[in-house]
């Protein structure tokens, strides 16, 4: 498939980069990065690391993006084969390759399905694994990996992924503590989870913060906030990603029908 629409500008911001590096040394691409900072941070590394391998290739980048999927595979199976016997486990993971979003995810190179992939899956590991309530290093680990990845994936929806995460938490809290030392020692742990995301993601934020902050503010509530703007009082917003253009690329309309297997089967 051609490049299209901020592929080309991200395939574009990598080449620049990887050219300085080769051109003039490590010291002029430090320079770059810190002078101008990417927009996504992971997916400029991806294409990075994608076009010095392969050269500036296309397909090359939107390769890499099998590690990510195959990462959160890794993690479906783990959490999947817990209450599922391992065979039908790897069935399931196996048929979510067939899911339409995740050849978009291929087949394009742009953050934002990625972004939303990683927050759900630790907004759900959250939830369902309350481990972590108990100190389980591990799990803690993936919750914050997943959360810092999230965030320098997709950096302008910053916002929206803190509120998911720090959703996720209360309810986990809520639902999963005994009694008030429960809560407690849980939330410390988010906190410390928390920090040490917050200072591996801070330098950059700090870098992009003016960016940032203007391009929320001018797409939230500025000028441009009447183009991404929903009416909520119309059908489209709600099923504009099932049955509307959105749903058909990235869920297609045979998979809407699966939740009706398990009643037609019973």
């Amino acid at each position: 498939m051609p490049v299209t629409y901020d592929d080309v500008g991200y395939f574009n911001d990598a080449l620049v980069r990887l050219e300085a590096l080769y051109r003039s040394g490590g010291r002029a691409f430090l320079s770059t990065c810190w002078l101008y900072p990417p927009h996504p941070p992971l997916l400029t590394l991806q294409t990075l690391f994608a076009f010095a391998v392969a050269g500036p290739r296309p397909w090359a980048a939107d390769a890499t993006n099998v590690i990510p999927l195959t990462l959160l595979l890794r993690l479906f199976l783990e959490y999947g084969s817990r209450r599922l016997p391992l065979g039908i486990c790897a069935t399931l993971a196996a048929s979510l390759l067939a899911y339409p979003l995740f050849a978009l995810l291929v087949l394009e190179f742009r953050p934002d399905a990625m972004c939303a992939l990683l927050t759900a899956a630790g907004g759900l590991i959250t939830v369902t694994d309350t481990s972590w309530m108990k100190g389980e290093r591990r799990t803690l680990g993936i919750i914050g990996a997943l959360l810092a990845g999230a965030l320098l994936t997709k950096p302008t929806l910053a916002p929206v992924t803190i509120a998911v995460y720090g959703t996720a938490v209360t309810a986990a809290i809520g639902l999963h503590s005994h009694n008030k030392a429960d809560a407690l020692r849980a939330v410390r742990l988010v906190l410390v989870v928390g920090g040490i995301c917050a200072f591996s993601v801070l330098p950059y934020y700090v870098l992009v913060f003016e960016r940032l902050y203007n391009y929320i503010v001018v797409n939230a509530f500025g000028g441009n906030a009447s183009i991404w703007a929903n009416n909520a009082l119309t059908q489209s917003p709600w099923t504009y990603y099932l049955t509307g253009p959105g749903g058909h690329a990235a869920v297609g309309g045979q998979w809407l029908t699966l939740p009706l297997l398990p009643v037609l089967v019973s």
